[in-house]
Parts: structure tokens; sequence; C-alpha cells
């Protein structure tokens, strides 16, 4: 690192994955341009590598377990740059099921701490299947929160409970795209109308919540549900066909596609959800269908598409716009107006950048 890098601002990114994980990749490594830009020099280190991200997606839980374990070790080597940067941005928290030390260690030291949830994390800790491990970690990530200059909050649930935390600063950031990346659906009659999904084989079991309304519609009309990135699912009557997921794919994937949808369950994990399916569809000109759970109610309002309540009204809604290619044009274009104004990186990614330089200005305001 030269002369003139030593004089920039350091910011460090603890990121828990690397770009195959759709959290890193999007709130952070996508920004990267937009920091370099505003002045900082970005080291970054990702706690969970991509070969734990393939082993568990393809349901070897016990050698991504053992190879989780393992990535302690290169987290604690990055500890002496924290204590040199003047920000960390960490994603969550430093160091999974391990008491907040490191964070209050950073801040006792001078260094800026910005926290980011893009989902309602708190629940993992508090409600986690063994008690032994809910007793131990109940406030974790609210002492991280505490702890932090800046909590970034994916969405008002998060930010809300970031409040109630006793959050000394909070930002609302939703999880945004590059919309140039995106090529638009050019909707037309089509001989069976695909409807995509897109997600990791740990969430593609939100498609049975609406496998009645699927099979319905699949009774009346032509329909193809497009799986890209889930593992095999059951639902009877309805023609599946299944896409791997790649980063350079899926863009390309989805404007083959006609509707996107979004089931979800009303629990308190899925409110606080940050919707990010929608906005990929939206992106590429496509008509939504969502549950109106958490964020979705915003984002899935009546100009870019549905929030059926029911499995006769998700049903109908997928009837309705395989019948109209116009209905679904008129929609996507919409959803892409909305992404391009509100929810693109070309927008955010200044923000984000100003948001942390203002962190160092303010402490060497101080």
């Amino acid at each position: 690192m030269g002369a003139q890098d030593k004089r920039r601002p350091r910011l460090l990114i603890l990121s828990r994955y690397g770009r195959k994980g759709p959290s890193s990749r999007l709130r952070y490594l996508d920004y990267l341009p937009y920091l370099e830009a505003e002045g900082f020099s970005v080291r970054w280190h990702g706690f969970f590598s991509d070969a734990y991200l393939d082993l568990a997606y393809s349901g070897r839980r016990r050698l991504a377990a053992l190879l989780g374990l393992l990535a302690y070790l290169p987290r604690l080597g990055w500890l002496p740059a924290a204590f040199r940067a003047d920000i960390v941005w960490i994603e969550k928290e430093m160091f999974p099921w391990v008491p907040a030390w490191a964070e209050r260690a950073l801040t006792r030291a001078g260094v800026r701490l910005v926290s980011d949830y893009d989902d309602a994390w708190y629940l993992r800790y508090r409600g986690h299947q063994t008690p032994r491990l809910a007793a131990r970690f109940p406030d974790k990530i609210e002492q991280v929160m505490t702890t932090s200059s800046l909590v970034m909050a994916g969405n008002p649930v998060i930010e809300t409970h970031a409040r109630k935390a006793g959050a000394r600063s909070i930002m609302l950031v939703p999880t945004v795209l590059d919309a140039e990346r995106y090529v638009t659906r050019r909707h037309q009659a089509v001989e069976a109308v695909r409807i995509a999904w897109i997600g990791t084989a740990f969430n593609s079991a939100y498609l049975t919540e609406i496998a009645p309304a699927l099979a319905d519609a699949a009774a009346r009309c032509a329909i193809e549900l497009v799986i890209i990135g889930g593992a095999g699912i059951d639902l009877p009557g309805v023609p599946i066909r299944y896409m791997d997921w790649s980063e350079a794919t899926e863009a390309d994937e989805l404007a083959r596609c006609d509707i996107g949808v979004m089931p979800l369950r009303d629990t308190q994990w899925d409110r606080g959800k940050c919707a990010f399916k929608l906005l990929q569809y939206m992106a590429a000109g496509l008509p939504v269908l969502a549950s109106p759970v958490g964020v979705n109610v915003e984002i899935a309002t009546p100009e870019v598409g549905f929030l059926p309540r029911s499995q006769a009204e998700w049903a109908d809604a997928l009837v309705r716009l395989a019948g109209d290619p116009q209905l679904r044009a008129s929609l996507g274009a919409a959803g892409r107006r909305k992404i391009e104004q509100d929810y693109s990186l070309r927008v955010w990614g200044p923000k984000v950048s100003r948001a942390l330089m203002d962190q160092i200005e303010f402490t060497r305001a101080r």
C-alpha cells in the first residue's frame, strides 16, 4: 500500500460470505466501486468460504459444519487489520456463536463499527431449536447493534428492532441490485407461461406454501414453474424445470420467464426478509406475485403485481396473468421503473458510501 493509500480512510469489510453468498455480494461487494470512488482504501474478508456454501447447498451439512469451524482461525487473523482500520463494516456479527467481545473491543479502541442486517438475525439466537444455545446468546445481536456507531437495516422491521435495542444511529438500506445487469422480458403470447422462482436450496421449500394454487393454475392453463437455484421439491401436478444458479446467468434466466413469485409464511422471521427476489423479477420486467408479509407489501404494489392471500387468489392471479401478455408487459414495465428509481445500486451506491464516509468525518470533528 503506497503513501497515498495510507492517507485514505481505511475501511475493512467483514462479510459473512464471499460472492456466492447473496447477502454478502449484494450488500457489500457490489458496493466496492462506489466505496473506492468515495475515497476509501478497502479490504474485505468473508467468514464462510464459497466451498462451505457449495457443501451446504448440496446437503453435505456435516462437512460444511467442519469447514465452518475452521473459518474462525482466518477471521481471528484479520483482527489486527480491524484495529488499524478507521471503519469496520460487519455483516451481522464478527464471530458467529461467540459473545460480542470483538465488537466491544474495537469500539473501545476508537474504531467506528458499522453493522448491517438484511434478515431478522436476532431471532437466530433467541429462537434457536437448542435451548442451551438460545439461553446463552439471547441478546447477542442487540449487543452488537448498541455497540455500533451505525446500524444499516434492510427493512423497517429490522429498523424498528434496532431502535428498540438502543442503537445510536440507524440507516434504512434496502437490499438493492445493479439494474443494468438485467435485460427486461419482451412479453408476448407463449405456448406455456414460465413462472420464475429464484433462491437457494435452503428456501425453495417456500414453494410448497402455494402448491395447491400452482396445481390449480396448471390444470386451467399451460404453465411451467422454473426453479433457479433451488433443490428438488414435490409439487404434484405442476410442470417444473430446474435451472442451476450462477451470478453470470441469473439475469438471463429471469428474462426468459414471464411471472415471478415469492411465497412466504407469516412468521417473525419472514416479516424481517428484504424481498430481494421481487426486486430481481421487477428488474427483469416481470409482474410479481407475493405473499402479503413484511416488506413485500411495500414492494409488490398494485401497479407491479398482486398480493394474493389465499390459494384461490394465487391461482386466479396466475391464470389471469398467463392469459394476458399485455397486462404482464404493463406490470413488468412499472416494476422496472420502480427498480431504477428506488432500488438500484446506481442510486444507493453513493448514498451508502457517503454514509460511511460521514462516520469518518464525524470522528475527525470530535
